[in-house]
């Protein structure tokens, strides 16, 4: 867990190889290991799956983080890393535009059922929660239909 502590550190300084090097560790140690459901954090193969799909949407590298997340094995995760991973495949979604809202709020919708706590908690969900919510209100009827909700009196926002 140390290693995939010090991969997002690195990742958030922008030191990718850094990243990548710690992450390499942290699965190489994974597999040596095996799913360890009881150890801090849910160490294992599944887990730093969860992270490699992290790491990828904070480097920016969304059709990377869909690759990651689709290879883990869900079966391996607890619920809240299953959460966890649904919620970095949303992300991933919302990063790469307007054309993934669908995939966005299955994604969210499927973490909430999950473990809504984790997943109404999130920061992240709820910027992107507002941000969808803003994107549909602006693309539902546009400038015309907002002005004419002011007009008649009716909260356009």
């Amino acid at each position: 867990m140390l290693r995939l502590t010090s991969a997002l550190a690195a990742q958030a300084r922008g030191d990718t190889a850094e990243a990548e090097a710690q992450t390499a560790e942290a699965a190489r140690l994974a597999e040596q290991l095996g799913e360890r459901p009881d150890a801090w954090k849910y160490f294992g193969p599944a887990n730093v799956g969860v992270w490699h799909a992290l790491l990828a949407v904070e480097a920016g590298e969304p059709g990377r983080a869909l690759e990651h997340a689709a290879a883990v094995d869900v079966s391996s995760l607890k619920r809240p890393r299953h959460a966890q991973l649904l919620l970095e495949v949303a992300r991933a979604h919302h990063q790469l535009g307007r054309g993934h809202d669908r995939q966005v709020v299955a994604s969210i919708r499927q973490a909430e059922r999950t473990a809504a706590t984790l997943t109404h908690g999130s920061v992240w969900v709820k910027e992107m929660v507002e941000t969808l919510l803003d994107r549909s209100r602006r693309e539902a009827g546009g400038r015309e239909l907002r002005g004419m909700a002011y007009r008649m009196g009716l909260d356009a926002n």
